[in-house]
C-alpha cells in the first residue's frame, strides 16, 4: 500500500503539477484574450475613425465637385458676358464711326457751301472791281487825253500870242 500510496500521491503531485500548467496556461489565455478584447476595441475605434475620415474626405470631394462645377459655370457666364461685351463694343464702336462719319460729311459739306458762297461772292467783287477799274482807267485815259489836248491848245495859243507879240513888235 505504500507503493500505491506513494504512486497516488505522486499522480495527485502530477495532477496538481498539470493542473497548475492549465492555470497558467489559461491565465496566458486570458490576458491574451484581454489583449485581443483590446486589440479589437483598439481596432474598432480606427475603423471608426477612418470611416469618419472617409465621409469627411467624400463629403470634401463632393463640395470640391461642386465648386469645380460652379467654377467652370462662372467662367461659361463670364466668357458669355465678355463675348456680349466684345459684340456691344464692336457695334457701338462701328455706330461711333459711322456717327462720326455722318457729322463730319455734314460738317464738310457746310464748309464747302460756305466756301462756295465766300468764292462767289469774291468772284461778284472781283468782277465788281474789274469793271471800277476799268472804268476808273477809262476816266484816267480821258483825263490824260484832256491834258495832252490841253498842253497842245495851250502851246498853240503860246505860239501864237508870242506870234502875235512878234509881229505887232515888228510890225
Amino acid at each position: 500500500m505504500s507503493d500505491e500510496i506513494n504512486g497516488i500521491k505522486t499522480d495527485i503531485a502530477l495532477i496538481k503539477k498539470d493542473v497548475k500548467q492549465i492555470e497558467r496556461f489559461f491565465d496566458k489565455v486570458d490576458t491574451v484574450m484581454s489583449e485581443m478584447s483590446d486589440m479589437t476595441k483598439s481596432l474598432a475605434v480606427q475603423q471608426k475613425i477612418i470611416e469618419h475620415f472617409t465621409s469627411k474626405l467624400e463629403d470634401l470631394e463632393e463640395k470640391m465637385e461642386e465648386h469645380k462645377q460652379e467654377d467652370i459655370k462662372r467662367t461659361e457666364m463670364l466668357q458669355a458676358r465678355l463675348e456680349e461685351y466684345r459684340k456691344s463694343s464692336k457695334e457701338d464702336h462701328k455706330r461711333l464711326s459711322e456717327e462720326s462719319a455722318k457729322n463730319r460729311a455734314e460738317r464738310n459739306k457746310e464748309i464747302m457751301t460756305e466756301l462756295g458762297k465766300l468764292n462767289g461772292n469774291l468772284e461778284s467783287r472781283m468782277v465788281d472791281l474789274k469793271s471800277a477799274t476799268e472804268d476808273q482807267e477809262a476816266r484816267l485815259r480821258k483825263i490824260e487825253n484832256i491834258k495832252w489836248w490841253l498842253l497842245g491848245a495851250i502851246a498853240v495859243i503860246t505860239f501864237l500870242a508870242q506870234s502875235i507879240d512878234i509881229t505887232a513888235i515888228i510890225g
